[in-house]
């Protein structure tokens, strides 16, 4: 939910041969001619948001890639792929499973990525100003952990940018910004473009859940935006630090001239974007992430309410269809680029 740039010497570990990559455990039907030819990759981040993938479409390729595995979450280190060039895995949760595990899958000499168009996809968090619990946001990606935090404004001392300084949060790389710090996807426009108009699930849980937020949150049913997503080490919740992920992204925009705010947040997007961006690639790529709880309190609750709600059997209201409506968006983009 609340979801780096892996170091140059991994990329050349990874490669292997192709004969040798045969050997180490590819599996499944091999289509003739040589290496499939993928033309759309997507990756999740846990099975549970991989499930509608793997029910919905046809993959009956499957493939072992070499540095992929990750024990709770793909402990085989699996991919499923069509015949068509559809291509599905899980990459496991936070940065550090995400960007090596898409390095090891850029890297795989077991298939042939050159014309490849790469998608994420997950459930996140989201604010009720910026949105509902169902929705899928289509933007760009910032990593808001590339700065000071503190738990109080230091008052009576000039710090730029007044921005986000107010929130406990100051950049350290203002006079040599970070390159890593944000990640433009060039097709977020396209593919919003394409999807806008997908009708997307909804449910009683999810509902009920925006009641409590009042009568304009409760006429809100779910649908596409164009806004990106914060990608931070910690799960965190509440308002106060729902609008410091806001300002960060914000001012993150401004420095590096994205054309978006922020909507969602999630762990694992820097480092999967990271690794693209160390191939080229960002401008193949498209991230959609869809709501399953509020970052925000409920109006007269507290943080620590939402952190009890959370981790009991009623939190994460939209979790089915959060995972439901990632697929539907999802879906149509992938299907877009193998036709």
């Amino acid at each position: 939910m609340r979801r780096h740039l892996v170091a140059a010497g991994v990329a050349a570990a990874l490669v292997l041969t192709a004969a040798s990559a045969a050997a180490a455990g590819s599996s499944g039907d091999h289509p003739p001619g040589g290496p499939l030819k993928v033309r759309a990759l997507v990756v999740a981040t846990f099975a549970g948001e991989a499930a509608p993938w793997f029910e919905g479409e046809n993959l009956p390729l499957r493939f072992t890639v070499p540095g992929l595995a990750v024990a709770e979450e793909n402990p085989a280190g699996e991919v499923r792929c069509s015949r068509s060039g559809l291509c599905v895995t899980i990459v496991g949760t936070t940065k550090s499973k995400s960007g090596p595990g898409t390095t090891a899958l850029l890297t795989w000499p077991g298939w042939d990525l050159s014309r490849a168009k790469f998608l994420l996809v997950g459930i996140a968090g989201i604010s009720s100003w910026n949105g509902t619990i169902g929705d899928a946001g289509i933007g760009n990606i910032v990593d808001t952990n590339l700065g000071t935090d503190y738990v109080q404004p230091r008052m009576g001392h000039a710090v730029k940018p007044p921005l986000v300084q107010p929130r406990g949060w100051d950049p350290f790389d203002e006079d040599n910004p970070y390159t890593q710090a944000t990640y433009k996807l060039p097709l977020a426009d396209w593919a919003f473009a394409l999807t806008r108009n997908v009708p997307l699930a909804d449910s009683a849980a999810a509902q009920r859940e925006r009641a409590f937020y009042g009568p304009a949150e409760a006429r809100q049913h779910p649908s596409v935006r164009r806004c990106g997503v914060a990608g931070h080490d910690s799960f965190w919740v509440g308002a106060d630090q729902a609008r410091r992920q806001d300002a960060i992204y914000a001012y993150r925009a401004h420095q590096f001239g994205l054309d978006d705010r922020r909507c969602t947040s999630a762990f694992e997007d820097p480092g999967w974007a990271g690794a693209l961006s160390r191939f080229h690639l960002l401008d193949r790529a498209v991230v959609v992430r869809t709501g399953s709880d509020f970052e925000d309190q409920r109006p007269g609750t507290t943080p620590a309410d939402l952190y009890d709600l959370l981790h009991s059997d009623q939190g994460f209201a939209a979790f089915g269809i959060a995972v439901e409506n990632e697929y539907r968006v999802g879906r149509v983009i992938a299907h877009a680029w193998t036709s």
